[in-house]
């Protein structure tokens, strides 16, 4: 057995067994690989390789369309959360206090917005995926309201969102996405079960999240 640091208190300073351990680095792995900035990459894939209207364009396309959003939904959050990490701005990558989500939620919100200006005016993108933009927009600015009171789930968010893009483009589509959908589940599930194992937020936190998730990226993507 050994002391291990892991984020949030339910283990703190506690002798973990093997067994906890395995199950903690699972749960940090569901974490990382379903956070909230990686959901448009999973609903990229989709739009773009599911068998939707949008998965017959050209491969060079498809290429750059996942660069594009990639880095304008994803890197760019993601690498301004490590900068103010690395400058003390924020202690934890975490973020497991509500107070330190204000300022990276913040210009996360200032990066997805520009990118969505871009897509609306400048770009030829499909338009779920512009409207996904607006969704993550609509959720930076709400997690940003909410979090200065109450610790929302993100996790929750993202993939409430996920699962909304998912439902939205395989209806409006006219596909069969079962399966899709299933492992769409699955990750829900995956990470509802990582976040309380982790301490990271209470049950309540996580269903709220889910709920304002789907209904930030319903808003958007009924709009169109």
């Amino acid at each position: 057995m050994g002391k291990i640091i892991i984020f949030g208190t339910k283990y703190a300073n506690k002798e973990l067994t093997n067994i906890e351990q395995m199950l903690r680095k699972i749960a940090n792995i569901i974490s990382i690989a379903f956070h909230p900035m990686m959901m448009p990459i999973y609903a990229m894939l989709f739009l773009l390789y599911g068998n939707t209207m949008w998965s017959i364009l050209p491969a060079y396309y498809k290429t750059i369309t996942m660069v594009q959003i990639g880095i304008a939904t994803c890197l760019l959050p993601l690498a301004s959360l490590s900068v103010l990490v690395a400058m003390g701005y924020v202690g934890d990558p975490e973020m497991p206090n509500k107070s330190e989500r204000i300022l990276p939620l913040s210009v996360s919100a200032v990066i997805i917005g520009l990118a969505c200006y871009y897509m609306h005016f400048k770009s030829e993108l499909p338009f779920p995926l512009i409207r996904m933009s607006d969704g993550m927009f609509i959720i930076m600015i709400v997690a940003m309201c909410i979090s200065s009171v109450w610790k929302i789930s993100l996790h929750g968010m993202g993939v409430g969102a996920l699962l909304t893009f998912v439902c939205v483009v395989g209806i409006t589509s006219n596909i069969d996405f079962s399966i899709v959908l299933s492992f769409t589940f699955a990750i829900i599930g995956a990470v509802a079960w990582a976040r309380m194992y982790l301490n990271a937020h209470t049950p309540s936190q996580l269903l709220v999240g889910f709920v304002i998730g789907v209904g930030c990226m319903l808003l958007a993507l009924i709009h169109s």
